[in-house]
């Protein structure tokens, strides 16, 4: 993975900075399998809501 200079954490993962806004990324590590997908979510509360639908369902997310 390329280390993108802007981002930022977050709960779930990090923000990607895009020419457009923010996206947020779910970045977690379950059951030894690396997840790193995006919610195409720019605000927090949005992503939260995403990160909990992951978190229920990481395999079908």
């Amino acid at each position: 993975m390329v280390q993108d200079a802007k981002r930022e954490p977050w709960e779930g993962g990090f923000i990607r900075e895009t020419g457009s806004g923010k996206v947020y990324v779910i970045r977690k590590r379950i059951g030894g399998r690396l997840f790193e997908v995006s919610t195409r979510c720019a605000t927090l509360k949005a992503a939260m809501s995403e990160l909990a639908r992951f978190e229920a369902d990481p395999q079908t997310y």
